[in-house]
Order: C-alpha cells, then structure tokens, then sequence
C-alpha cells in the first residue's frame, strides 16, 4: 500500500501501509501463539517485520521504473531549466512588414521569416512597414515607422 502511494499519490494508500504495519507490530506483541519465543523473540520479530517493509519498499522504489508495462505510464526526458527565449532576442531593432492587421497583436514578417508580434500602441494595419522596439521573453513588440 506505501508503494501504491508513489503511483497514486493523495495519502490514503500510504497511510493504509503504514497502519498495516503498525498493525502487524502490534499482533505480533499480543499474539497468544508466539508464547514460546518469548518477549525478545517477538521484539525481533517485529523489527524483523519493520526493517523487511522498509527494505522492500526501497527495492520496490529502485525498480519499479525499469518495468516494461510502467513505462508507458510515466513521462519521459529530462527538464534542463532552460528556454527558447533567446532567440527572440536577435529580432530586436530589425525591419519588416505587418502581414496582418496588429489589434495589437498579429503576425508580421521579419527578416523573411513570420512571427507573433505586438503593436507597442494602438493598431497597425496590414501592409505597414514595422521595427522591433522590444523584446520581452517571447513577446515581440514592434512600431510603425512609416
């Protein structure tokens, strides 16, 4: 149920686990049948029962993500932290041209290729000649020059 946890994260799988064993500890400390290994075989066996989930539960943390049908259910690749915003920044002071009307927002053409962009005020219509004033992450912000 601890395992379950990390497949269906909320606590209730975990918090089951865990009353489980403790459940188990203590069945093993009042159990009438384990008379004969006395006090300080049951003690042994409950930190048997205690160390054994907790060495179960790290094997099971260490291959649970090799397994083929887990796999398919979990997200792939790495997240290095960095962006794509960079690119934009080589746009700022360039010409182009408006290729739609800016609302302010729009397409215009830069450099041969199209980009997103942002009128800085007001609206440009289609067809005027636009420069980059801006560049704020990914926002382009262009004005009118003619």
């Amino acid at each position: 149920m601890i395992a379950m946890e990390v497949i269906l994260p909320g606590g209730i799988f975990g918090a089951i686990g865990a009353l489980t064993i403790g459940v188990s500890i203590f069945l093993t400390a009042t159990s009438p049948g384990l008379d004969s290994i006395g006090a300080d075989g049951r003690f042994l066996l409950g930190c048997g029962i205690l160390v054994g989930a907790v060495i179960l539960l790290a094997l099971w943390l260490k291959f649970f993500t090799r397994a083929s049908f887990v796999k398919n259910h979990l997200l792939s690749g790495d997240i290095d932290g960095t962006t794509n915003y960079d690119k934009y920044e080589v746009l700022l002071d360039q010409s182009g041209v408006a290729e739609t009307d800016l609302r302010p927002s729009g397409k215009a053409r830069l450099e041969g290729t199209k980009y997103d962009v942002l009128a800085e005020t007001g609206m440009i219509s289609s067809g005027t000649e636009i420069k980059v004033v801006r560049v704020e992450g990914s926002r382009v912000i262009v004005r009118a020059t003619s």
